[in-house]
C-alpha cells in the first residue's frame, strides 16, 4: 500500500482497521510520503507490517521521495499495489504501470484538483490501467465517473466499515467537570474550515437563547491541524458562549467521548464519507448532520437523525433544540442508527469485499 499518514482522521482510522484484519493474510508493506500522524506507523509496526518512509519533505512529494518510491516499486517484487491517495496513485501508479504491476486505488475524498482538466487527463491516463478503483460512497463514485471518464465497471463502491463493539474506560463528564444533569452536544472532527465548526458555534448561540432552563454543554474533539482553534475560541467569546463550549484538542479515546455525548452534531461543508458518523451510530447516538455528498447514504433523515442544509445555523439550532426537547425521538434515532451500522457498515463486510478484489488479482 502507498499512502500519506495525514492528520488523524477517517482515512487513517480506516487504514488501521483494514490492515489489522489483513496483516495475518498477506505480506503487507506500507510506503508513505508524508508523516503527520505517527499513530498509524506505530500500529502497523506492532502488526509486523513493513513500513517504508519515503522521507518526503512536504505534502507535494518532493523529487527525492519520488525516486525512493520508484526504487521500492521496481525492486519490491509486489503482486499487487494498493494506492490510497490521488497523489500516490498518480505518481506510484505511473511507475507500477511501467513495470506491469497490477494496481488498484482507493478514493477517500472529494478531490477538487480533478476539476482541473489537465490533472483529470493525467489521472485518466494512469488510472485506466488499474484493475479496480474503490470508492467509499456512491456519491463519490458518481463524481469520479463524470470527472475521469473511465468505464463504470472499473469502479466499485465499498463503504467504510466499523467494529460493532468498542471499549470505554474514562468518565468524560468527570474529567471535564460536567454534571450528570447537563445535556452534552458532541462533535468530533479536526479543526478545519471544511468541518463547519463556525456554523455549529453560531447555532449554539441560538440554542442558548432558546433553551431556557435546559442546561447543556458542547464538547468539540479534534486536533488543530489548520491553526484555527484560536479563531474559533475567539468566536465563542464574540457569541457569548465561551462557558458553553470546550475544545478538547486531539484525543485517541473517541469511544469514551461518544459514550458521554447525548447528541452528535456534524455540520461539515463537504466530506468524502464521514467515518465518525458510524462511531456515533455504534453508540446509539442521535445525529444531526448536513445534507451534503455521501452523508445521506449514512444518516437517514427522520430515521437515524436529522439532515440539514449546510451553513444554515437557524435550521441547525432548531434541530438541536428539537432533539434536546424530545428524548423519545432521540432515543429512537439512536437505536435505529445502531441497527443500520450492524446491517450496512460492518467491518467484516468491508474487509470481505476488499479481500475479494485482492483475490481476483493475485489469486489468494
Amino acid at each position: 500500500m502507498v499512502t500519506t499518514f495525514g492528520s488523524a482522521g477517517g482515512v487513517e482510522n480506516h487504514m488501521v482497521s483494514l490492515i489489522k484484519e489483513l496483516a495475518g493474510l498477506y505480506d503487507i508493506h506500507v510506503a508513505y510520503f508524508l508523516e503527520v500522524n505517527t499513530k498509524c506507523k506505530a500500529v502497523f509496526k506492532d502488526l509486523g507490517v513493513d513500513v517504508i518512509d519515503l522521507k518526503s519533505k512536504n505534502s507535494k512529494s518532493d523529487l527525492s521521495s519520488i525516486i525512493r518510491l520508484y526504487k521500492v516499486i521496481k525492486h519490491g517484487r509486489y503482486n499487487l499495489i494498493h494506492f490510497n491517495s490521488l497523489r500516490t496513485g498518480l505518481i506510484g501508479g505511473a511507475i507500477a504501470n511501467h513495470y506491469s504491476i497490477p494496481s488498484i486505488a482507493s478514493f477517500h475524498n472529494y478531490e477538487e484538483s480533478l476539476n482541473n482538466r489537465f490533472i483529470s487527463f493525467a489521472v485518466n491516463r494512469v488510472y485506466r490501467k488499474f484493475k479496480k478503483i474503490i470508492c467509499i460512497s456512491g456519491w463519490l463514485q458518481d463524481y469520479l465517473v463524470k470527472r475521469l471518464k473511465l468505464p463504470k465497471e472499473k469502479y466499485i463502491n465499498i463503504h467504510y466499515g466499523i467494529e460493532e463493539k468498542s471499549e470505554v474506560g474514562k468518565d468524560i463528564r468527570l474529567e471535564f467537570g460536567i454534571s450528570e444533569d447537563k445535556y452534552i452536544i458532541g462533535n468530533v472532527a479536526r479543526l478545519a474550515p471544511q468541518k463547519g465548526h463556525e456554523y455549529l458555534l453560531k447555532a449554539i448561540k441560538i440554542v442558548k437563547e432558546k433553551s431556557y432552563n435546559k442546561e447543556f454543554h458542547v464538547i468539540i474533539v479534534g486536533h488543530d491541524d489548520r491553526g484555527i482553534r484560536k479563531n474559533l475560541e475567539e468566536l465563542t467569546l464574540d457569541l457569548g458562549i465561551k462557558d458553553k463550549v470546550t475544545f478538547s484538542g486531539y484525543r485517541d479515546d473517541i469511544s469514551d467521548f461518544m459514550n458521554a455525548f447525548d447528541l452528535f452534531v456534524f455540520p461539515s461543508i463537504w466530506e468524502g464519507f464521514g467515518l465518525v458518523l458510524l462511531e456515533a451510530m455504534r453508540f446509539k447516538k442521535p445525529i444531526i448532520a448536513t445534507k451534503i455528498g455521501p452523508i445521506p447514504e449514512i444518516v437517514i433523515n427522520g430515521e437515524t437523525g436529522i439532515l440539514v442544509e449546510q451553513k444554515n445555523t437557524e435550521t441547525l439550532a432548531d434541530s438541536i433544540l428539537q432533539l434536546m426537547n424530545n428524548p423519545v425521538m432521540a432515543k429512537q434515532y439512536g437505536n435505529n442508527g445502531f441497527m443500520r451500522v450492524k446491517q450496512h457498515f460492518s467491518l467484516t463486510k468491508m474487509v470481505h469485499k476488499i479481500k475479494e478484489i485482492y483475490s481476483d488479482e493475485i489469486g489468494i
